[in-house]
């Protein structure tokens, strides 16, 4: 399994606590663990970007942010 894999399932996972399971969420989002699945949640969505447009181009892109 690679990072774009693992990233994508996560990110699955996380979803569906969302949607079915809210109440689940919020008291995870409650406990001194939650700063994980924030950092997560923010840096994730860059981290796939950058990994499905080198898969799509063929070579490393280098993305900067502000």
């Amino acid at each position: 399994m690679n990072e774009l894999v693992a990233s994508y399932a996560v990110m699955y996972f996380l979803s569906s606590l969302v949607r079915y399971h809210p109440d689940y969420l919020d008291a995870i989002g409650e406990s001194t663990d939650a700063w994980l699945i924030e950092s997560f949640a923010k840096s994730a969505p860059l981290s796939l970007l950058c990994q499905l447009a080198t898969l799509s181009l063929g070579y490393t892109l280098v993305i900067q942010s502000a």
